[in-house]
């Protein structure tokens, strides 16, 4: 008897310990949240984040043409070589593509974006929704090999949602890119905000 009140004794202290890791667990995750709100918010107050600009269709496709100009030429150049990151552009990247390009949006032309994911039952696929409700994707040519409805040529697209895109299920809301991706919180610098941060400098050495 004695022995299995031990037991549960140690199991009720075993649950105190899980339910305080946990609780501590999304008190930090909370923590980290408001801090990055609040570092969002004081950023825009001292004006080193702008508010929106609205530009047309045909100045954001010069725009995204240029930063995928830059990404080819930083590779031809080896920037990225064997970095495991962008080094086959614009195959099997385009998250981390529309990561640095929503930034490159939002830092050069106070555009801002939100990044879009969705599926089919054998692909996905990853592309930036602005303001006005059209999409931005520069990686899209990864598709030129395949067939039927997957089959997209475009290296740069900017406008109305189309065929090729809808065809994906969309993986939840759209996240909108801001400088708390890439503005490291009290924790320091993530492994892949360095990562982020290393390949968004080689690239923009060769934007013109």
């Amino acid at each position: 008897m004695a022995s299995r009140e031990c037991a549960l004794a140690g199991n009720n202290n075993l649950g105190r310990v899980i339910i305080h890791t946990v609780a501590a667990q999304i008190f930090t995750h909370l923590s980290v949240v408001s801090s990055r709100q609040r570092l969002y918010g004081r950023l825009r107050c001292e004006g080193r984040i702008k508010e929106s600009k609205t530009m047309t269709d045909n100045e954001i496709f010069q725009l995204a043409e240029k930063f995928r100009n830059a990404i080819l030429r930083a590779n031809a150049n080896r920037e990225s070589f064997r970095d495991g990151f962008i080094e086959l552009f614009p195959r099997g990247n385009c998250g981390i593509v529309c990561d640095l390009l929503g930034r490159y949006l939002l830092e050069y032309a106070n555009v801002r974006s939100w990044y879009t994911s969705g599926e089919t039952e054998s692909e996905c696929h990853v592309w930036l929704t602005l303001e006005n409700g059209s999409i931005v994707d520069i990686t899209g040519d990864q598709y030129s090999n395949r067939t039927g409805t997957l089959y997209y040529v475009l290296s740069v697209y900017v406008g109305q949602i189309d065929a090729f895109h809808k065809q994906f299920r969309l993986n939840g809301e759209p996240l909108e890119i801001t400088p708390d991706d890439w503005i490291p919180d009290f924790l320091g610098e993530t492994c892949i905000q360095w990562k982020k941060r290393i390949t968004y400098e080689k690239i923009m050495k060769y934007v013109d």
